[in-house]
């Protein structure tokens, strides 16, 4: 009987417990949200062209703001903003030399209308961010102008080309 008595007090005890479990529980839920927005674009509008230059010159330079610039459309999404990387200096090749000569990139100039005069200098060691403004609808633009300097003194008659990167994304 006293074992009997103690299985029940054993078993007593734990039914509240195990029925006190079943309605501890609880749930929660959690939003989900997505912002779709435009996806973003990059169109060179004009490349670099230092011209027609002399050997053993000394060095030749383009500005940013001169017409001879490069120049660079982001477009994405209205009043996002965007992260810009340049490539910095590039080495130019020698389509029948294979020499080369080194462009030394210039600061970068970016704005939100099509003339750099008021644009915003930046480091083509460090990416700068900058807000797609203008544009037409949901579309927002940012310009990016380049420029920079290339020494002729003892390099040989021949064209250098080379390519000058930029890369945006969202911030």
């Amino acid at each position: 009987m006293r074992t009997l008595f103690t299985f029940f007090i054993v078993i007593g005890l734990s039914l509240p417990l195990t029925a006190q479990a079943q309605y501890s529980a609880r749930s929660s839920d959690a939003r989900i949200t997505i912002e779709a927005m435009q996806g973003l674009s990059v169109q060179t509008l004009r490349n670099l062209d230092f011209g027609t230059v002399v050997v053993n010159s000394g060095d030749v330079t383009v500005k940013p703001e001169d017409a001879d610039a490069g120049e660079f459309l982001i477009s994405g999404h209205k009043g996002k903003k965007v992260d810009i990387t340049t490539s910095g200096n590039v080495d130019l090749i020698g389509q029948s030399t294979g020499e080369s000569i080194t462009f030394m990139a210039s600061f970068p100039t970016y704005d939100n209308d099509e003339t750099p005069a008021s644009s915003t200098q930046f480091d083509t060691k460090t990416s700068t961010t900058a807000h797609l403004l203008g544009g037409h609808g949901n579309q927002g633009e940012v310009y990016v102008w380049f420029g920079g300097t290339i020494n002729t003194n003892g390099i040989s008659s021949d064209t250098y080309v080379g390519d000058y990167n930029i890369t945006v994304c969202y911030n």
